[in-house]
């Protein structure tokens, strides 16, 4: 196991090469382990949603298990979280550049850009729908939700939101189909299960409801009496009313409460409808173009990106003029330098002075093979040399705590001599003190590719990790 200090690898319960202990930190690796093999079954039986907890857990515990962060990508993607898919493969690839699967699904992503496009859009349907759900525009929410669902059929949330739209609306036949199709992409989702739940609740309080008013009718019916005169049979009712005037205006106010009430059931509902009606017309109309005026802005929008693109093509090309002269100007500083070594002087600090302002690209924008050439020779003479002159001055930065000196310093020591992994190294260090940790991280990388095997290459790795920690 590598140590966590020193990134040394290390067996037993003390790092021989730091002394840090190991044995909590090497419970917390196990109990990682754990976490990501209870994900991984259950991602394995479509417990999407406890495995996103397990892998979860897995990370906090461990941030560098690549297979558990693979793993939540992959789950994230099947239930239509791709941007959170594509962050955690991000991140696996930074902290495991060789020899990582996640390649092939970040290429797969890349090489079907229609996929991706389509993905997005289904995003940016569902959070139309959720403002429009949230503002009480429950049919125009509807409507996109089921365009989301055309673009994107694993975007879990969009159909959750969907059944709850219908369950809203008492179409629960609809309802729990969408949870059906929910249950298929995660069979413990916690929103499908209370979704269900819900649905059963109604239902079961409409039933004794319904239940309790059939018994009441059945109660409150007359029941007739029946007896025997005689030879006779007489049935008589069991309650009789009186038939005078208050039974005349009783009768009355109910026929007219009843023609309301009628009135009410039928034409009301009849209008209402159709005022729905077109209003859903309208809203569809309102997406339609909507869509279209999004499909036109995206070609306004590539038309704009490739001028802004043949315009920094063109201010390059004129920078390239511009700076011709300049550049021409700082090979004076190249010839003084030639001048001096040709002289047998061995002032070092001089040749340094004289070279302080020429650098590569100087000598490449001039378009003079001459100077490339003359520049390489001297490189080649005195380039050790003034490689180790500009070290002692990074050091000396270092110590005074000017950091941005010193990565001035440290990168003319690299410049003149590429084949010293101590001066790449010192470098990065500086970068890294400075506060740069991007470009740090992109200066350690350099040093482990360029000088494998190295003890510099060890401590880069060994910074690697602690800054992406």
């Amino acid at each position: 196991m590598r140590c966590y200090n020193c990134g040394f690898d290390a067996e037993g319960a003390v790092c021989p090469s730091c002394g840090a202990p190991l044995a909590t930190y090497r419970d917390i690796m196990t109990l990682s382990g754990v976490y990501y093999n209870d994900g991984l079954d259950r991602a394995q039986s479509r417990d999407l949603t406890g495995a996103i907890r397990a892998l979860t857990m897995c990370l906090k515990l461990d941030k560098n298990n690549i297979s558990a962060r693979n793993l939540l990508g992959l789950i994230y993607y099947e239930t239509g979280e791709t941007v959170q898919a594509i962050t955690q493969w991000v991140v696996s690839r930074n902290l495991q550049p060789e020899g990582n699967p996640v390649d092939g699904y970040l290429d797969e992503l890349r090489n079907k850009p229609g996929n991706l496009e389509r993905m997005n859009r289904a995003i940016k349907k569902y959070n139309f729908a959720l403002r429009s759900a949230r503002k009480g525009h429950l049919d125009a929410a509807r409507i996109q939700l089921k365009k989301s669902l055309q673009l994107n059929p694993h975007l879990l949330k969009a159909r959750q939101l969907l059944a709850l739209l219908y369950i809203r609306r008492k179409d629960f036949a609809r309802a729990r189909y969408e949870l059906s199709e929910c249950q298929k992409i995660d069979i413990a989702s916690d929103k499908t299960i209370r979704y269900f739940k819900e649905i059963d609740r109604v239902v079961r309080e409409k039933n004794a409801i319904r239940e309790e008013e059939e018994q009441t009718k059945k109660n409150g019916r007359q029941q007739a009496v029946a007896y025997r005169s005689g030879n006779d049979t007489i049935i008589q009712p069991a309650r009789t009313f009186g038939t005078g005037g208050a039974l005349s205006v009783i009768s009355v106010v109910f026929g007219l409460v009843l023609g309301i009430v009628t009135t009410a059931m039928l034409v009301v509902p009849g209008r209402t409808r159709s005022a729905q009606m077109e209003s859903n017309e309208r809203i569809a109309a309102i997406s339609e173009e909507s869509d279209s005026r999004a499909a036109k802005l995206s070609e306004y929008e590539r038309q704009v990106g490739e001028l802004e693109q043949q315009m920094q093509t063109l201010s390059s090309r004129l920078e390239v003029y511009e700076g011709r002269d300049s550049s021409t100007g700082n090979m004076d500083g190249l010839m003084r330098a030639v001048a001096f070594v040709m002289s047998g002087q061995d002032d070092i600090a001089a040749l340094a002075g004289a070279l302080e302002n020429v650098t590569e690209e100087d000598v490449d924008r001039t378009q003079i093979p001459g100077y490339r050439t003359l520049y390489d020779a001297l490189v080649a003479s005195a380039g050790s040399e003034l490689s180790e002159f500009y070290t002692t001055q990074g050091v000396n930065a270092v110590r005074d705590g000017n950091y941005a000196e010193a990565v001035k310093r440290y990168a003319l020591a690299v410049q003149y001599n590429r084949e010293d992994a101590d001066a790449l190294y010192n470098l990065a260090e500086a970068v890294r003190l400075s506060g740069d940790s991007e470009r740090a991280k992109l200066l350690y990388d350099s040093v482990v590719t360029l000088f494998p095997g190295t003890r510099r290459a060890q401590d880069a790795q060994v910074r690697i990790v602690e800054l992406n920690n």
